[in-house]
């Protein structure tokens, strides 16, 4: 399932919808309303999430702001849980029984729970941000830049 959201002159979202449609592959869209956006990311529940870092990087930002928000120890335990999902990936594993769990569910969640891929179009997300979302999801996104950085 593909959530198509970005315009259609989005030159990614383009080859991305016609790449799905000749593998036979289902699409869902948008209704319009980006305060209401998460409810339709729930509902279609993708596993292909095409983007630009834009959305990601509020979708990072607001994490962020969600754990510092939530007190000084589920703060403190949502940094912990970046530190240990990095020392993981070090040894070569991308997920915890723990973290996966209790810290980064919520951002699985966000996304509709199925979520299996995640590409970039555009320009490129903060580092920090795809790091994130290594970490959060369980795996990379895919980045195709499809604007020239300066």
């Amino acid at each position: 399932m593909f959530l198509s959201y970005l315009p259609f002159a989005h030159l990614s979202e383009r080859v991305l919808m016609n790449h799905i449609l000749g593998e036979g592959g289902e699409i869902g869209f948008f209704l319009g309303d980006f305060s209401r956006f998460f409810d339709d990311v729930a509902r279609l529940r993708p596993t292909l999430f095409s983007s630009v870092s834009g959305v990601l990087s509020s979708v990072y930002e607001e994490v962020k702001t969600g754990s510092q928000e939530s007190g000084p120890l589920a703060h403190a335990f949502f940094n912990m849980a970046i530190k240990g999902k990095k020392k993981n990936l070090r040894q070569g594993k991308l997920d915890h029984f723990l973290y996966d769990k209790l810290a980064f569910k919520r951002v699985h969640e966000m996304f509709g729970g199925r979520i299996r891929a995640l590409i970039t179009g555009g320009t490129p997300i903060a580092l920090d941000g795809r790091s994130f979302f290594l970490l959060s999801l369980g795996f990379d996104q895919h980045q195709k830049t499809t604007k020239k950085q300066p």
